[in-house]
């Protein structure tokens, strides 16, 4: 966890200054869990910004925080390097930080004690200039493999192993729901309803963002990626004799040689992380069209598929849901970019078929 160089100011030290955060920081995770159901990784990574606060502030209270404050804890976090790297954190992650520290102070705004000492317009300097951002942002937008290259990958990954295999029916499975890669390695055989085609992402059981639970139909983008999860439940029910509450996408257990090669034999655990299965992902990409692509750009590729597909409302509806977005505008925004010559051409084609 990067932490900022403190500050010296006037103020006296607060000798309860450590237990204050840390009294403060235990509501805010009850809150943060309970009256938000924000998941515990989430919770993890918001108190980490408290703590990189706390740091800077040394031993002063954070009811000394103020505007003056505020901009210099800005300065320093932008210009922070990284030990080991030497370089500075993208403009984007420091802009996420500093949004979710205002999300504490105003929940702290409103704790008894604080009103008058956390104010409002202070927290408002936790930001940085709007033009950098934007042009940050504008450097950030990635482009996603088209749905023949997703074929091409899915078509050219090996399936001589159960590990192979499985791999396949993961990559097949992203494609059919564009669901995120730590909820699908979650996911129970039990959560795969073949016959009413579609998968329950259920945050009680499967590490779905922010916990929620909804349904995610199979997108009809191509019948052999149904067809490979068909032969992959299969498979694990019949011949490694799997029950209902085991992993749809387990790990590997162990590689045993012989004449022929490696067998890798998959265990009945789930993933502890995204981190390997992301990497098959991207290895698929990477070998068949020489470009790597993490399983995020599927649920990109797949939002430019249903918006080339379909103009109505509610199959746009519907796929946003499918994603896990209660609104369209969340898929629109952070899915559907557009590069210059594609927003040129979209225009140029307004009421092209009403002439015709």
């Amino acid at each position: 966890m990067a932490s900022y160089p403190r500050i010296s100011n006037n103020t006296p030290p607060a000798s309860t200054s450590f237990v204050e955060i840390h009294q403060l920081k235990r509501k805010y995770e009850c809150h943060l869990r309970r009256a938000q159901g924000l998941s515990t990784t989430t919770i993890d990574r918001r108190l980490a910004n408290i703590d990189k606060l706390a740091d800077f502030l040394g031993k002063a209270s954070i009811k000394t925080f103020s505007a003056s404050v505020a901009i210099k804890y800005v300065d320093q976090a932008l210009a922070y390097k990284n030990a080991r790297t030497g370089k500075q954190r993208a403009l984007t992650t420091v802009v996420s930080e500093l949004n979710h520290l205002k999300k504490f102070l105003i929940w702290l705004h409103s704790q008894p004690g604080y009103k008058s000492r956390i104010r409002i317009t202070d927290i408002q300097y936790l930001s940085v200039n709007r033009k950098d951002l934007r042009a940050a942002r504008a450097k950030l937008k990635k482009g996603q493999p088209s749905i023949i290259e997703c074929r091409v990958a899915f078509d050219r990954m090996p399936k001589e192993t159960e590990a192979q295999m499985r791999d396949r029916a993961m990559f097949a499975m992203l494609m059919l729901t564009g669901a995120r890669i730590d909820a699908l390695v979650t996911l129970q055989i039990r959560h795969l309803n073949l016959a009413g085609g579609f998968v329950m992402q259920c945050g009680s059981d499967s590490r779905t963002k922010n916990s929620k639970t909804f349904i995610s139909g199979f997108f009809p983008i191509d019948k052999i990626y149904e067809k490979e999860i068909k032969a992959w439940r299969k498979y694990l029910l019949r011949e490694k004799e799997f029950n209902d509450a085991d992993p749809l996408f387990p790990t590997t257990k162990a590689s045993k040689y012989f004449s022929k090669g490696k067998w890798e034999i998959i265990s009945n655990e789930f993933y502890k992380g995204p981190g390997q299965p992301s990497r098959v992902i991207s290895n698929a990409f990477t070998l068949a069209i020489g470009e790597s692509h993490g399983p995020h750009s599927i649920r990109r590729t797949i939002t430019k598929w249903v918006a080339e597909n379909t103009q109505r409302q509610d199959q746009l509806k519907a796929a946003s849901l499918n994603l896990g977005h209660t609104e369209i505008k969340t898929t629109t925004s952070s899915y559907l970019h557009l590069t210059p010559e594609q927003q040129i051409q979209l225009v140029h084609e307004i009421g092209r078929k009403k002439k015709n």
